[in-house]
């Protein structure tokens, strides 16, 4: 079967890169061809969006995340792709992709025909902050003889209150012409049920469908822009507070270990700076003691990884996934959002990977019979 994953654009989001990954690697492997959508120019930003953008800021503040966003968005393509040279080399090496789009909202009639089914999915592509929904709910294929899947597509948070009534009307719609929608978060079911009325099933995000061995193996592939790294606590916050340089305080002292992290500020000071590889990124993972992050991927690959970790709950950017994650592996005590919550006992109480291995594996089998079930003829 031909496949097209349409996803958010991949562009310098670890995590999100990582996901597409992990969806066209597992489809791969199933026989199926696929090619996932560049989404480089999709205009995935409406006036909706920018409206809840700005009411973030409202109820936020101006977070590091916003102001790195707000520069990015407004740097020049070629200053763009500098920064990016290692994401756009990691997805010229390990992935297939197309560019149907070609800067229109639209595709024509003979750039989708030749494609068996459209997988939707995953990271928060359900978001009116961050997408364009409509197009994620694939309203371009009206009245086309296509399979439409949702595979664990993310709401982000666990409410509606970022749709419009007009856009709950209209995506409730287009959600009834799919073949299947599974969710990622546990949230997104009722969600479904309640304002689309539509069934909907709760499964892993991609990432988590891979073995560790299989990122692993991405390192030692790129292992000449790899490096070692000596200390022992990976930070990676994607939005710093004064309540979270707190947190990273006490585990250092608590641990005796030294942090670390990777994350190129310079982009802000410095429109010619290189982010580091994916797999660099994936080394961290690997070569840590301990973890500390505010992100969902990080949180993900801390599991992947099997090393300890906090995570700060990032209401911003949706607490629900977090929450969702963590109960799957009957993992919530290790989400906190204040230093006061932090302790020596927590800190120090071992995590049962042997249980999260039997959890991830069920879970596994689960959503690759959502896909093979789906993706038959």
């Amino acid at each position: 079967m031909k496949i097209l994953i349409l996803t958010q654009p991949l562009r310098n989001n670890y995590g999100g890169l990582l996901q597409a990954f992990a969806l066209q690697t597992v489809l791969k492997k199933m026989g199926h061809k696929v090619l996932t959508e560049e989404g480089n120019r999709i205009k995935i930003i409406t006036a909706d969006g920018w409206v809840n953008w700005i009411k973030s800021i409202i109820l936020y503040g101006i977070s590091k995340y916003n102001l790195l966003r707000t520069v990015y968005s407004i740097l020049p393509p070629k200053y763009r792709s500098v920064s990016g040279w290692h994401t756009l080399r990691f997805i010229r090496e390990n992935m297939e992709t197309i560019d149907l789009f070609k800067g229109k909202e639209t595709l024509r009639k003979r750039d989708w025909q030749s494609f068996d089914a459209i997988i939707v999915g995953s990271d928060q592509v359900w978001r009116p902050a961050y997408s364009n929904v409509p197009t994620y709910l694939l309203d371009f294929t009206e009245g086309m003889n296509i399979k439409r899947i949702a595979y664990a597509a993310s709401f982000g948070i666990d409410n509606m209150s970022e749709f419009s009534p007009d856009l709950i009307a209209r995506t409730a719609i287009l959600a009834k012409q799919f073949d299947a929608i599974s969710v990622r978060e546990k949230s997104g079911e009722t969600l479904c049920k309640e304002y689309w009325n539509v069934d909907a099933l709760q499964l892993l995000d991609p990432t988590l469908l891979l073995d560790t061995e299989c990122y692993i193996d991405l390192i030692r592939k790129d292992k000449k822009y790899v490096s070692d790294i000596s200390e022992k606590l990976f930070v990676y916050l994607l939005d710093y507070t004064d309540g979270k340089k707190q947190i990273q305080d006490k585990i250092v002292s608590f641990l005796h270990i030294r942090p670390f992290e990777i994350f190129a500020e310079e982009i802000v000071r410095k429109k010619s700076a290189v982010l580091p590889p994916v797999t660099q990124w994936l080394k961290c993972f690997a070569d840590a003691e301990f973890i500390l992050t505010d992100s969902f991927h990080g949180t993900v690959f801390a599991i992947l990884f099997k090393k300890p970790f906090i995570v700060v709950g990032n209401v911003e950017r949706g607490l629900d996934r977090f929450i969702s994650l963590l109960d799957m592996f009957d993992l919530k005590d290790r989400l906190i959002s204040s230093p006061e919550q932090l302790d020596e006992k927590l800190l120090t109480q071992a995590i049962d990977f042997q249980k999260t291995d039997r959890l991830l594996e069920e879970l596994r089998k689960q959503s690759v019979r959502f896909l093979e079930t789906n993706l038959s003829y």
